[in-house]
């Protein structure tokens, strides 16, 4: 079955599921600060240090590859019955998937212009699942 033969996500339930998923992501970014100042001994890490930036980045990079590659859905895109598929309707892979997470910092950098995208593409788009070749379609009921 191929992605176009899925209903294309609205755009409404594709922001509130980056919503849920921001959430989760926050709550994740605490817990693995919490980590590193617990192994400095409970002294505070400085913002601007370039390595806990570092660590952090592939903290949350991990998270969103991971869920992408394993079934194609984040928590809160499954909370709001959302799928990632390749247009051809597979599961993307992980070079597809670091594709679209750098894209989405593009899509980010331009002040969310790529997001808004969505309200424009005919498929709902942003410009990560076009650079990506992925769509995010609404999955039916269970």
């Amino acid at each position: 079955m191929t992605a176009t033969s899925f209903a294309c996500a609205p755009a409404w339930r594709r922001l509130m599921a980056m919503l849920y998923d921001t959430l989760l992501v926050v709550a994740l970014v605490l817990i693995a600060t919490f980590v590193v100042v617990l192994a400095r001994g409970l002294e505070p890490v400085p913002p601007a240090n370039p390595w806990m930036q570092g660590y952090l980045f592939a903290v949350v990079s991990l998270f969103f590859l991971w869920f992408w590659t394993h079934g194609g859905q984040t928590l809160g895109m499954r909370a709001w019955r959302l799928k990632l598929l390749t247009n051809d309707g597979q599961l993307i892979g992980y070079p597809a998937a670091v594709k679209r997470l750098l894209a989405s910092l593009l899509s980010w950098a331009v002040l969310a212009l790529g997001f808004a995208w969505m309200f424009i593409d005919r498929d709902r788009r942003a410009w990560h699942d076009i650079i990506a070749g992925t769509r995010v379609v609404l999955v039916a009921k269970s």
